[in-house]
């Protein structure tokens, strides 16, 4: 993989302690609930893309908190599309 998304996600690999998971702002911001996400310590990065200064966030995802739903949603969504998929 080569390109920007690629080179970011693993400059936020390096910074994910293991077993944490690590999402940029812009995965987090396709969330209607992101209670889960917090920035993480050493966000925002910072780089240079077209000769400009630029920062991008990034979060730590506390997946820890969903383990008690899980057993469920695979049973819940029973085949149906992500699209018809909503939270409550």
């Amino acid at each position: 993989m080569l390109g920007f998304a690629a080179n970011f996600a693993a400059k936020c690999e390096k910074v994910a302690n293991s077993w944490e998971i690590v999402a940029g702002e812009t995965l987090v911001s396709l969330f209607a609930q992101q209670d889960g996400f917090t920035q993480h310590k050493y966000s925002p990065k910072e780089y240079d893309r077209d000769y400009e200064r630029k920062y991008y966030r990034f979060y730590d995802y506390r997946w820890r908190d969903i383990l008690p739903v899980l057993p469920t949603a695979a049973e819940q969504a029973n085949g149906t599309p992500v699209e018809f998929i909503s939270i409550h």
